[in-house]
């Protein structure tokens, strides 16, 4: 962790203040570079948000694709990254609020977290629709999910879950 945590900084010098999606790729895929576990990668900023209340930090959502060396497994995983367009780093806290800046920040829905494929209850013209992102192995997922479509399963005219 220590490791990552030297590189991110020492890397982030390369970023400037006007730091846009390709620089954030760029800085990202160097880093990744030097991880020998990994064969291929493929890593693209998709949505860069604002901050609330830290005007000078973006949110960059960036989608990493690897392929691993050692059995060719495919590794997909979606992330948020912060900069100022001087510094980059995966957290930060607000020491104001007490808040870890990813509390700050949500991903734009968009039409396509709708798509009637991904559907899995409910009703599609429902009132509510939710779009579940949730990672099966985590403690809390694993209780609450269940947890959630239960409820809402039981009005499928009201929600309209997506996954």
């Amino acid at each position: 962790m220590l490791k990552l945590l030297a590189t991110i900084l020492i890397l982030s010098s390369f970023l400037r203040a006007d730091a846009s999606s390709e620089q954030v790729e760029g800085f990202l895929k160097k880093m990744f570079a030097g991880n020998q576990s990994i064969k291929s990668l493929k890593l693209k900023v998709t949505n860069v948000t604002d901050v609330k209340g830290h005007d000078d930090w973006k949110a960059y959502y960036v989608e990493f694709d690897a392929i691993l060396k050692k059995d060719g497994r495919q590794v997909v995983q979606k992330m948020v990254w912060f900069s100022n367009g001087e510094v980059i780093a995966k957290e930060i806290f607000d020491l104001e609020q007490a808040k870890d800046m990813n509390e700050m920040v949500s991903l734009p829905m968009k039409p396509e977290h709708y798509k009637k494929e991904n559907l899995i209850y409910g009703n599609e013209n429902a009132k509510h629709k939710i779009a579940i992102f949730s990672d099966p192995l985590c403690p809390f997922c694993k209780t609450f999910v269940p947890e959630a479509l239960e409820y809402m399963k039981k009005e499928p005219n009201k929600f309209a879950i997506y996954y």
